[in-house]
């Protein structure tokens, strides 16, 4: 492929993304004026982060494209247009995701909480006892699941 060939084909494929991004589906996938609301929605009812929602909906157009290259006789230009298009702008929303990405706890520069000081802190005043009951345990538990 010349450069000039590859270059129209990358021009093509970023006008294609900024057409369904911003036109064809930008009022299907925005909610309360959040252009992640769906990918939220779905985090929320899987009990995972919005990014991974992302990536979870991304991975059916990587397995379509992997589909295209183990039998590229049967790939046609619609096909390739909507699979790579989609699958580049799920990126967009990965960064997006990411972007607006809020650690539950900023206890140090790196943005990563120290588990097991926060454990600690969680349980700081918690006496274990071999005669606990189930429902002490999981108030215990539920303490330590909402700082890691």
């Amino acid at each position: 492929m010349t450069p000039e060939d590859f270059e129209t084909l990358v021009q093509n494929r970023i006008e294609e993304c900024e057409a369904i991004l911003f036109y064809e589906k930008d009022k299907e996938y925005t909610q309360n004026d959040d252009r992640l609301h769906n990918f939220k929605t779905a985090g929320k009812i899987q009990g995972i982060t919005t990014e991974k929602a992302v990536v979870g909906m991304m991975m059916k157009h990587f397995v379509s494209i992997l589909d295209m290259v183990d039998n590229p006789d049967t790939v046609t230009k619609p096909m390739v247009d909507s699979k790579f298009s989609d699958a580049i702008n799920y990126m967009y929303f990965i960064e997006a995701a990411l972007t607006e990405y809020k650690p539950k706890k900023n206890n140090d520069k790196t943005g990563k909480v120290p588990i097991v000081g926060s454990i600690e802190q969680a349980t700081n005043d918690v006496e274990i006892d071999k005669e606990m009951t189930i429902g002490e345990a999981i108030k215990i538990l539920e303490r330590i699941k909402s700082v890691i």
